[in-house]
């Protein structure tokens, strides 16, 4: 997975499996969804010498760290989001994985060296990337529909509620895109007080219709319903829910956080 400009590092599923055969069962805790579908189908199906039960998991780190302080450490494996691989590897919250243990590329490039981010640290390997994207249901709005970030934050030409995810990530750099800074210039204008007093300036347009979610299921029961008229979401979610349940969901992918 990844988040903003950065990747979603993991003692992964794949480092595990490869290097251990003390455990008949592997616990490994994920997100769920499709997502988690396409690790079990991607890592577990493909590894004849243990069996992997997927453990639900919806972030942070409070788990993990009372796992470890209390010495009674269930979960093997964590999917985790790029802060919170570099702080639990900061806490000893996480092992250090010996890097001679990962096979290279085909061309004998290091896995480290065959990244598009740096990896942070040892204690995590590189998995994949997503992306945060507003979307909505196709007929919520009459006339002109919404095609960029700045109509996400835009409730007067498109009325309704907007759900946004309880986690901070990727709001600040979203609300820069849709008050017109260009990508290349977002983290510079977010090193300033200047700018994140202009991302707040964009935020509080939608402060009175905002509503928060926390698990990936949640934006999707939310437009769907009608509660909001558009939500951030991430996009595996979105695409599965269109896929598989055949629901009109329209992706803006203007705007989007990798």
């Amino acid at each position: 997975m990844a988040t903003a400009l950065g990747p979603i590092l993991l003692a992964s599923i794949a480092a595990t499996l490869a290097v251990t055969n003390l455990h008949a069962e592997v616990i490994f805790a994920s997100w769920g969804g499709a997502y988690e579908t396409s690790q079990q189908k991607a890592y577990v199906d493909t590894w004849k010498d243990g069996k992997v039960v997927f453990k639900k998991y919806s972030g942070g780190l409070d788990e993990v760290r009372d796992q470890v302080n209390s010495g009674n450490v269930v979960w093997d494996i964590v999917d985790v989001l790029p802060h919170e691989a570099r702080l639990g590897c900061d806490e000893g919250l996480f092992e250090e994985l010996d890097r001679d243990i990962f096979e290279p590329a085909a061309d004998g490039t290091a896995m480290d060296d065959d990244v598009m981010v740096v990896v942070p640290n040892d204690c995590v390997v590189p998995l994949t990337y997503w992306s945060y994207v507003p979307f909505y249901q196709q007929g919520s709005f009459t006339g002109p529909q919404p095609v960029s970030i700045a109509d996400f934050f835009d409730v007067k030409k498109f009325p309704g509620k907007r759900g946004i995810r309880s986690w901070p990530d990727g709001l600040i750099e979203m609300a820069l895109v849709a008050d017109g800074v260009a990508i290349e210039n977002v983290y510079k204008v977010m090193s300033t007080e200047a700018g994140i007093d202009q991302a707040f300036r964009v935020l509080d347009r939608i402060r009175d219709q905002r509503v928060f979610w926390t698990y990936g299921r949640e934006p999707i029961d939310l437009v769907k319903s009608g509660k909001v008229s558009m939500s951030l979401a991430y996009n595996g979610r979105i695409g599965a829910a269109v896929l598989t349940d055949g629901e009109n969901f329209i992706t803006i992918w203007d705007g989007q956080v990798l």
